[in-house]
């Protein structure tokens, strides 16, 4: 199962609303909604800045939580501490 975890990114620019995800507990990428007038037409989309599960971050953003999750091969999401950030799926927090 993978979990979200809102968090705060120093990117150095607007894009802050950030999120860890786990898959089983484990930390295994750091996702960042993009919201800066820079991203002009991906703004509000969502991109992974890191990975840590051994494979390459995507060269492509996502629409939608519930595509990155299906790019990181589980489509179940809960969320910790029922914290949902802005533009994110429902889904029972865990």
């Amino acid at each position: 199962m993978l979990s979200f975890q809102p968090v705060n990114v120093d990117t150095g620019m607007e894009d802050e609303n950030g999120l860890l995800i786990f898959r089983d507990g484990k930390l295994i990428a750091v996702a960042v909604r993009l919201e800066s007038n820079s991203h002009a037409e991906m703004c509000g989309r969502w991109n992974i800045e890191a990975v840590f599960d051994g494979t390459r971050p995507p060269r492509h953003t996502f629409d939608t939580l519930d595509e990155l999750a299906g790019w990181l091969g589980h489509g179940v999401i809960a969320w910790h501490s029922g914290q949902r950030p802005q533009g994110a799926p429902q889904a029972n927090p865990a």
